[in-house]
């Protein structure tokens, strides 16, 4: 679905782009240095889990990267078009 958005909008972007060999990052937008995450309710929630996206988050923050991450609920109700509307 987001796929499908940043393609509608005409946005150049990878999907599943490895970041400096340390995280396979959901979408990367070269443009703008963004980087995208689409994390999913269940997997997300789990506390190891939650705990590598904060690492995460903290490296690319710290490597300079503009990072966004969409959970499955504002996927599935299309309120995530208002949080990368910047993009296209």
């Amino acid at each position: 679905v987001v796929y499908d958005f940043l393609k509608s909008k005409g946005v150049i972007f990878e999907q599943q782009k490895l970041i400096n060999g340390k995280f396979l990052v959901d979408i990367y937008i070269p443009m703008t240095n963004t980087i995208i995450e689409v994390d999913g309710d269940y997997w997300h929630s789990l506390d190891r889990v939650a705990k590598k996206d904060r690492a995460e988050n903290a490296y690319l923050l710290k490597c300079g990267f503009n990072l966004v991450r969409l959970s499955e609920k504002n996927i599935r109700n299309n309120s995530f078009r208002e949080g990368v509307k910047e993009f296209g």
